[in-house]
């Protein structure tokens, strides 16, 4: 990732979604035994709220957010380790990620949401809240 110029907290935001998953898979199952659709769909599954929760339907949002993290994960591991075959650091990954193509089992497709906005009503600012804002601080 780090070749990627990807920012510490992006980084740590997608070991985190990997270690996750990987404590839903549990200490029997390794990542190369993920070879099915389910598997990841479970792990997601578990991020759903019901609608009294989260009327706004927020949840679509985190489970998009895992989902493109774990699949790019797999995008790594199947096209760096797996398909090339490839053993020693040196040798990971030479191609782009660019060419890397996606493992059948991880081609997922992201849940639409019908939210305008990722920002609920009482979030979003006025055009005049900011100057009230400033205003009370300069005094």
């Amino acid at each position: 990732m780090e070749d990627n110029s990807t920012s510490e907290r992006h980084e740590n935001n997608n070991l985190k979604a990997v270690i996750a998953f990987s404590e839903f898979l549990g200490p029997d199952t390794t990542f190369y035994q993920v070879t099915r659709t389910e598997q990841i769909i479970k792990f997601l599954d578990m991020k759903t709220k019901i609608f009294s929760d989260d009327p706004e339907k927020g949840w679509i949002t985190t489970w998009n957010d895992y989902l493109v993290r774990i699949k790019h994960f797999f995008r790594w591991l199947h096209n760096c380790r797996i398909t090339l075959n490839r053993q020693t650091e040196e040798d990971l990954c030479a191609a782009s990620s660019v060419d890397w193509i996606i493992p059948r089992f991880a081609n997922i497709k992201r849940k639409r949401t019908k939210r305008l906005s990722p920002y609920g009503e009482n979030e979003i600012w006025d055009i005049e809240d900011p100057k009230k804002y400033h205003m009370r601080h300069v005094i």
